[in-house]
This record gives structure tokens, C-alpha cells and sequence, in this order.
């Protein structure tokens, strides 16, 4: 029929298709007026619906047949369909009046039928939107739909006086009693609530069985308690502060200084290496140095080794201590040792040497050679 006779019925106008496989056709028996008033999308099988990534383009993906006709028309993949997809075809009218009648001109049939005709278009198509939207019921207490500012991370509800919206956080029984949940191993409900039930039902038949025994101090820090006893609140904490004291780890430089703490003395180094864990405030240090000039270090004055990765605790009762476990190049005495301290709030440790004979003494510069080699171990707090 043409465009003057078509009869417009109550329909929605949208039809929508599982496609089988390699199908091209899919019929639109719903009249429209134009190639373009048709919008497809197709939606892979086994995939979620986008409407912008599933919309497809007229001409290069589809083509329409059937325009300005009684019974509609068709449209046709150019590329077909796998078995699964999802074709919907709407018709999408553009909402615009695009005649205006004159005085004393013509009141064609065609022009005034087409006009009433794109109406109801508009009608139906705005109906089927506000039919595929959230709407209230006509009988229902709320009158007011409208919505608080949306807020992040939270779902909507329906207020405690019924009478509106408001944003929440978690979930609730009833929501939880409307999802589906399959029955597995010993749970035999068949929604989330009911299995949450179930479960906490069957905790509470267990924990009578288990001793009351609590577990110690040391085994929650440890984490050495495998049987059944009790956790108080106190040792799950004692336990969590245990584990959230992770070392780290990393690198540092170590200098050899004299008693002015200035590396800028011409003192230069064949191997200058070190390594450090540090665990919580407790540092673990072990260093090597291998000089090829001692530069203008002072020869009488005592011998330190700086660049420690963390200054010391500003506490004298905490000093830590080096230890020197191999030594090459020296100027001392057989028999000694070299030892040492930390300096408190500082990054250095003064060197010692220690005699059996005859106790603890400085370690001068002059005790060292322009080729001196010393692998070290220092433990200390932190500030």
C-alpha cells in the first residue's frame, strides 16, 4: 500500500530474534516510513547486551527492504548471524515535525496522514521506553520517584516509611532469600539466605564441640597453634600485629671515616658494598670495604665506619655493635680483634680493637693501609 492508506495498529515497535545459524533474514511486520527509522543490534551468542558496541551500521552491516508499507519489511546481515545471536530491531523515529501547512495552501492526504502517522510512531515508541523502564505502580503508596544523589558503593532501597528512595550500604535477608543458590555438598537450600542459615546453624552445633582452651601469647605471634582452641580477641590482635611486621630490605654505601665524619678526605675504595634488613626497628647490616688511598685521613685519630642505612635510636642503652669478621692489609698487632659500637643518633660506628691481654682500645687510622679489605656484620635499633 502507499504511504497515504497505511493503517498504523497498537503495536510495539520492536521485534527481537535468536538467530540460527548462517540466518541473513529477519522480518520487521510493523510499518515504517524510511530505511533509516530501523535501528539493529546484534548481540553475540553468550555475551551481555551493549548497546553501543552491539549497534550495527545500515548499509555496510544490514540493509532494509519494505519501507512505507502496510506490513513492513525486512533487513538483511551482510555478514550472517551465528546460532545464538541475538538480532533486535526497533524503529527509531526521529522526534520532529518536518511539514507545516499554509493558509489558503494545499491540505494534501499524503502530507496530513504521514504527519498523524509519525505521531503515533512517537507515541508507540516513547510507550515502549517507558514500559522497558523502572516505573511505580499505579496502586502503590509512593508518589514521589524521584532519586537521592547517587552515592559510590552503595545499592538503593525503598525508606523505612515506604514513601520514597535511599542509598545503603551491604545486603539484607530479603534480598538474600531472592537469589537463586544451587545445593552443594551438605547444604540442601536452594536460596543465598536459607544456605547462610543453614550454615550458621551447623557452625553453632560445631563450636559446642570445641575445648575452650585458649591459645597462648607466644603461639598466636608464632603462628605455631594448629588444633581446635579457643582465639580471645586479644590474641587474633596479638596475632595480626605479629604478621604485619614484614622486613624490608635494600642497600647501602659504607665509607671509612675519620673523627671528622667527612667523606670529602680523598679517600677512595677498590670494593665499597653493603646490604641491610630491617625488621620493624631492629637493622641487620653486613658491608664489605676495600681501600685503594686512605686520602688525608687523619692517621691518630680514631676509625669509623659511616653510611648506615637508618639513623641510630638517640638512646645510649641501645647502641648497637659491629663485628669484623675478615680483615686483609692491616697495621696491628697478631692476636687482636676488631669490634665496635654504634653511634647513637647517628649513621656511623666507631671501630675498637680488642686484645685479650689488654682490653678494648681505639682503632686508628694508622692501624689501616692504603689497601686495607674488612667484612663486617652491624646490628642496631633504629630511631
Amino acid at each position: 500500500m502507499s504511504a497515504t492508506t497505511i493503517i498504523v495498529n497498537d503495536v510495539e515497535p520492536r521485534r527481537q530474534y535468536t538467530a540460527t545459524a548462517s540466518q541473513t533474514v529477519f522480518d520487521f511486520p510493523i510499518p515504517f516510513f524510511a530505511e533509516g527509522d530501523l535501528s539493529v543490534w546484534l548481540t553475540p551468542t553468550g555475551q551481555t547486551a551493549d548497546d553501543t558496541a552491539d549497534l550495527l551500521t545500515i548499509t555496510t552491516e544490514y540493509t532494509v527492504t519494505g519501507a512505507n508499507t502496510q506490513d513492513g519489511g525486512q533487513i538483511t546481515l551482510v555478514t550472517p548471524a551465528t546460532a545464538g545471536d541475538i538480532i533486535t530491531i526497533e524503529r527509531v523515529v526521529d522526534i520532529a515535525r518536518l511539514s507545516d501547512f499554509q493558509n489558503s495552501g494545499d491540505l494534501l492526504a499524503e502530507t496530513l496522514n504521514k504527519e498523524q502517522d509519525t505521531e503515533i510512531f512517537i507515541s508507540q515508541q516513547l510507550r515502549q521506553d517507558i514500559n522497558r523502564s523502572l516505573r511505580l505502580p499505579s496502586s502503590g503508596t509512593i508518589t514521589d520517584g524521584s532519586l537521592p544523589a547517587a552515592e559510590a558503593l552503595k545499592f538503593l532501597r525503598v525508606n523505612a516509611a515506604g514513601d520514597g528512595f535511599e542509598y545503603a550500604e551491604g545486603t539484607t535477608s530479603a534480598v538474600a532469600a531472592d537469589v537463586a543458590f544451587t545445593p552443594a555438598g551438605d547444604v540442601a537450600a536452594t536460596d543465598v539466605q536459607a544456605a547462610i542459615e543453614e550454615l550458621d546453624t551447623e557452625k553453632q552445633a560445631a563450636s559446642a564441640n570445641i575445648p575452650t582452651v585458649v591459645v597462648s601469647q607466644a603461639e598466636a605471634e608464632a603462628g605455631t597453634s594448629t588444633d581446635n582452641r579457643t582465639w580471645t580477641p586479644e590474641r587474633v590482635s596479638q596475632a595480626i600485629a605479629a604478621l604485619a611486621v614484614q622486613p624490608t630490605t635494600g642497600n647501602f654505601t659504607p665509607t671509612l671515616l675519620d673523627s671528622s665524619k667527612s667523606t670529602g678526605e680523598g679517600q677512595t675504595y677498590t670494593v665499597q658494598t653493603g646490604h641491610y634488613t630491617k625488621i620493624g626497628n631492629k637493622v641487620f647490616c653486613e658491608g664489605r670495604i676495600v681501600m685503594s688511598s686512605l686520602g688525608s685521613l687523619t692517621g691518630t685519630d680514631n676509625a669509623f665506619i659511616g653510611g648506615l642505612p637508618f639513623t641510630a635510636a638517640n638512646d645510649i642503652s641501645k647502641r648497637g655493635t659491629i663485628t669484623v669478621g675478615f680483615a686483609d692489609n692491616l697495621s696491628i698487632t697478631a692476636g687482636n680483634s676488631i669490634t665496635g659500637l654504634v653511634t647513637h643518633n647517628s649513621n656511623d660506628c666507631s671501630l675498637r680493637l680488642f686484645s685479650a691481654a689488654t682490653g678494648t682500645a681505639q682503632f686508628l687510622i694508622n692501624n689501616l693501609t692504603a689497601t686495607s679489605e674488612l667484612y663486617f656484620s652491624i646490628e642496631y635499633t633504629a630511631a
